[in-house]
């Protein structure tokens, strides 16, 4: 008699469970479905759309083409996504991934806010791209540091992880950065794990032999699963930037960092208009 009743409150006990944890699991997928509703329509607030990419300073059009080129080269609406949050900054995007966002900072208070916070301030398990105000916003610092979540999802920088793939790393070597007035192009040069030192107040990038230093580690990583490329000549006089999400393990991130190579500008944009 005993025995029957333990097995009716366990059965009772695991069915509470398995309701509850399909209660989450549906909440959770509704929430994730939300989060992508509304990163689509930040992208058609900011007038995103598909960029012919790969534009060089060769192909760069003479002063009386340059009005049909303007929006190719800052193609967002940062006076719109101002309004959304005046945190926005910047937006980058890496051809061939999801990764297609806007960058956020906080001037002031806690610099971890967009790790837990969507672009609209609203708590968030995704949050957002951003940077700290440890770093300039216009990308003038020797090195920029991004963050991202690694969402099991795909969103954020999940999609950084597919630098470990040979093929992958090989064809994709180009991240755009837009601020407002300038498309910055930069040429990945490595994709590493590390540990998770805060890159910024571990190293003083003001000190030159220190960043040489620096960048001695970063173009010959001591790490697992370490991609570089071959022919990119990085010194102390370049922008770097560096990409970083979690592994999964408390202790690690996966690094992806580009130099860059190109900063077009344009002198009327979307956001002069």
């Amino acid at each position: 008699m005993r025995k029957g009743v333990f097995y009716r409150l366990a059965a009772a006990i695991l069915l509470i469970l398995g309701i509850i944890c399909a209660v989450w699991a549906g909440s959770r997928l509704y929430e994730q479905a939300e989060e992508a509703k509304r990163m689509d329509d930040l992208r058609k607030e900011a007038g995103r759309r598909d960029v012919a990419f790969g534009i060089t300073s060769a192909d760069y059009p003479a002063s009386s083409e340059l009005e049909h080129w303007e929006e190719e080269i800052v193609p967002i609406d940062f006076s719109a996504l101002r309004k959304v949050n005046p945190d926005i900054y910047a937006w980058i995007t890496i051809p061939g991934t999801q990764i297609d966002y806007p960058i956020l900072q906080k001037e002031t208070g806690p610099q971890d806010y967009y790790l837990y916070h969507d672009v609209d301030g609203e708590l968030s398990a995704g949050g957002s791209i951003y940077t700290e105000n440890l770093n300039k916003k216009d990308f003038s610092d020797p090195n920029t540091v991004i963050y991202g979540h690694n969402m099991k999802d795909g969103t954020m920088f999940r999609e950084l992880h597919r630098f470990r793939e040979k093929d992958f790393f090989d064809r994709t070597a180009e991240i755009y950065i837009y601020t407002p007035g300038h498309r910055l192009t930069y040429q990945v040069f490595s994709a590493y794990e590390s540990d998770d030192r805060h890159i910024l107040k571990t190293f003083d990038f003001s000190d030159r032999e220190e960043f040489v230093l620096y960048l001695e580690e970063a173009l010959h990583p001591r790490s697992l699963n370490v991609m570089k490329r071959d022919g990119v000549t990085v010194t102390v006089e370049d922008k770097i930037i560096t990409l970083s999400t979690c592994i999964g393990k408390d202790y690690a991130r996966y690094l992806v960092q580009a130099v860059l190579k190109e900063d077009l500008s344009s002198e009327m944009s979307l956001n002069d208009r």
